[in-house]
C-alpha cells in the first residue's frame, strides 16, 4: 500500500509538473503562438501564389488584392479579418476584449503577410516566382501544412484567435446553441403532452404503454 502510494504520488507530481512545464508555462505558450502565428502567414502566403487555389478564408483577400490592384495581399487580409470582428460582434450582440485584440492582430497579421509575400517575390528564392504545376504542387502542400499547424498552435494556446477562426467558432456557437434550445423546446413540449400518461400507465403497471 504505501509503495502504490509512493508511485500514486509520484505520477501526481509527474503530471502536474508537465501540465505547468507545457500548458501553464507563459512563456512557452507565447513562444508557440508566435511561431503560429508566422507558420499561419507563411501558409498563406504559399497557398495563394502556388496558383492551383486558395483556401475559403484566403480566397477573397487574393481576389480583392489581384482584381483591384489598391492594395497587397496583407492590406486585404486586414480589411477580411476586421469584418470578421463585426460578424462576431453580430453573433454574439456584445464586443468582448478578446474581440477587440484581433484588430490589431489583423493588422500585424497583415502586415506579416505582406512582408512573407515581399520575400518571396524576391530575388532570393527565384523557384518560387510563376511556379509551374510540379512548383505550385510543392508550394500547395507546403502552405497547407503551416496553415494547419499554424491554425492548430495560434487555438490551442487561448490567446487572441486570428479573426476567420474566431468568427468560425461565434457561428458554431450560436448554430449550437439554437440546436440545443430547439431539442430542449421539443423535449419539453413532449413531456408536457406525453409525461402524465406515461406517468399514469407507470401507476396501472403498465410500463411503456402509451394512453393516448
Amino acid at each position: 500500500m504505501e509503495r502504490l502510494g509512493a508511485l500514486k504520488g509520484t505520477s501526481q507530481k509527474t503530471s502536474t509538473r508537465t501540465r505547468s512545464g507545457v500548458t501553464h508555462s507563459m512563456p512557452l505558450r507565447i513562444v508557440i503562438y508566435v511561431v503560429g502565428v508566422l507558420l499561419l502567414s507563411i501558409g498563406v502566403v504559399f497557398t495563394t501564389r502556388s496558383d492551383l487555389g486558395a483556401s475559403t478564408f484566403n480566397a477573397i483577400p487574393l481576389v480583392i488584392s489581384d482584381a483591384t490592384h489598391l492594395v497587397t495581399l496583407g492590406q486585404a487580409c486586414i480589411i477580411i479579418y476586421a469584418l470578421d470582428v463585426v460578424i462576431q460582434v453580430v453573433v454574439f450582440r456584445r464586443l468582448t476584449t478578446r474581440m477587440v485584440l484581433q484588430i490589431p492582430f489583423a493588422f500585424a497579421f497583415g502586415m506579416l503577410v505582406d512582408v512573407v509575400d515581399f520575400a518571396l517575390a524576391s530575388d532570393l528564392f527565384p523557384m518560387f516566382h510563376d511556379p509551374d504545376w510540379v512548383m505550385g504542387a510543392v508550394m500547395l502542400v507546403l502552405g497547407l501544412f503551416a496553415t494547419g499547424v499554424g491554425v492548430s498552435m495560434v487555438m490551442n494556446m487561448n490567446f487572441v484567435p486570428n479573426p476567420p477562426d474566431g468568427c468560425t467558432q461565434a457561428v458554431w456557437a450560436r448554430e449550437v446553441a439554437q440546436r440545443c434550445h430547439s431539442l430542449l423546446r421539443c423535449l419539453c413540449s413532449w413531456n408536457a403532452a406525453y409525461g402524465p400518461n406515461l406517468w399514469c400507465g407507470y401507476r396501472h403497471g403498465c410500463r411503456g404503454v402509451l394512453y393516448w
